[in-house]
């Protein structure tokens, strides 16, 4: 027999695993977020939790005043009518109590594409960034809002949420627009703020979290150093242009895809092998749109990410932003 398609809102945008490694949290089209088992492939719930989870744990579950008032009464002798006043209080202040817990629970769910799913190291704290810029904490075990919900600041109603990355081991977590402001909020705090000039394609930690390594739609792979707020270094490719990035070994190695090419680019971050000089200069006007131009920019005097052999085929020229551009001499194409 011919099943059903889904529908679109159940499309899968988002994925990450649990700390534990037991469990895979899926975001949705429509904004909901399942967890799954990955040894059994069942589903787990969802966030936030439906009123029939809700039924089933209050049914099972200890705490109930009902029930303990009852056991009070067997034991005790206590009068019936005393019972009955103390029920009606105690449902009458669950009634309010649950009412306070609906209306919180219901604004505090996406309406956008789920673009980013981050768990904490500890497994108890589950982040999720939607579309819009909302981004909600939930308690891992038992779905339920952990904290007040975030709202990034945007420049104008079109600006989207494109990707999302984090550091487990520091509970770091960096967000690129579509405009190309790059958030790093640390837990629910935004902490920095950076800004590349074009749609975010990608993003990638350093294991220490140091640098964070952008890729923008026009072909630039940025270098940030984190600490000090400034861009260390930055790469443009003329052709080609990079689709994706990752950091490999203990961070001295970053791969990259490009555009028109089918093979991974593996290039070597110089200052794990030698000593680098960094240049300070004041902000030019070309920088002045950047949330940090008020700040002393540090560069770098030579691009540190670089493959072997890669300047005698291709022109390496750095320009006054600091951005070094790549271009095959004589129109060769580099299919390295």
């Amino acid at each position: 027999s011919v099943q059903k398609a889904p529908p679109t809102s159940t499309h899968a945008t988002s994925v990450v695993l649990s700390a534990c490694g037991n469990f895979a949290i899926v975001g949705t089209k429509g904004g909901t977020i399942y967890k799954y088992n990955l040894q059994s492939g069942l589903p787990r719930g969802i966030y936030p939790k439906t009123s029939a989870e809700k039924k089933t744990k209050k049914a099972h579950g200890a705490g109930s005043v009902e029930r303990t008032m009852k056991k009070l009464s067997k034991g005790f002798q206590v009068d019936s009518i005393a019972i009955t006043n103390d029920n009606n209080v105690a449902m009458e202040q669950e009634a309010k109590l649950e009412a306070k817990k609906t209306r919180f629970v219901n604004s505090h769910r996406h309406t956008t594409p789920v673009v980013g799913l981050a768990v904490d190291a500890l497994n108890r704290i589950l982040t999720s960034v939607g579309t819009d810029g909302t981004i909600l904490f939930w308690h891992v075990v038992s779905h339920t809002p952990a904290k007040k919900k975030l709202i990034l600041p945007k420049s104008s109603f079109e600006v989207e949420v494109t990707k999302t990355c984090h550091l487990r081991s520091g509970n770091f977590l960096a967000i690129g627009m579509s405009d190309g402001l790059i958030y790093i909020l640390d837990g629910n705090v935004i902490v920095r703020k950076f800004y590349s000039h074009s749609s975010i394609v990608d993003l990638a930690w350093s294991p220490d979290g140091r640098k964070l390594y952008s890729v923008g739609d026009s072909g630039i792979i940025h270098v940030w150093d984190v600490p000090t707020y400034t861009c260390m270094d930055a790469m443009k490719f003329v052709s080609g242009k990079p689709t994706s990035i990752a950091i490999l070994g203990g961070g001295e190695i970053l791969a990259t895809t490009h555009r028109g090419q089918l093979g991974i680019s593996l290039w070597s971050d110089k200052s794990f092998f030698q000593t680098v000089h960094l240049q300070s200069e004041s902000a030019t006007d070309n920088n002045s749109s950047s949330p940090s131009s008020s700040q002393k920019q540090r560069r770098l005097l030579k691009p540190i990410l670089m493959r072997e052999g890669y300047e005698d085929e291709h022109e390496i020229v750095k320009d006054d932003l600091g951005i070094t551009t790549t271009a095959p001499q004589n129109g060769d194409n580099d299919d390295d």
